[in-house]
């Protein structure tokens, strides 16, 4: 995030929206995946996308921690605790 420029942004008396001020962050990297739940850890991206895969993104790429076969939510504190633990 671009502190200046938010600050630049609220300055001018603009409005800031519910998405924030654009401009003030830049797309490093871009994922073609749904995603149903996500949790930031650090620079991790620790998500489950549509197939309910729970993944984790760093730097751009994707690994796949479980495949499930079945709909189920893995963000309980334990799990989100044991895969920090792995990474």
């Amino acid at each position: 995030m671009q502190r200046d420029v938010v600050a630049s942004h609220i300055d001018s008396g603009r409005p800031v929206d519910e998405e924030g001020v654009e401009d003030a962050f830049e797309l490093l990297h871009e994922m073609n995946e749904r995603v149903r739940t996500g949790i930031w850890v650090g620079d991790c991206f620790i998500y489950n996308n549509s197939s309910w895969r729970l993944n984790y993104c760093v730097g751009g790429e994707v690994l796949t921690c479980i495949s499930s076969l079945k709909k189920m939510h893995f963000f309980s504190t334990g799990v989100i605790k044991s895969i920090v633990a792995i990474l």
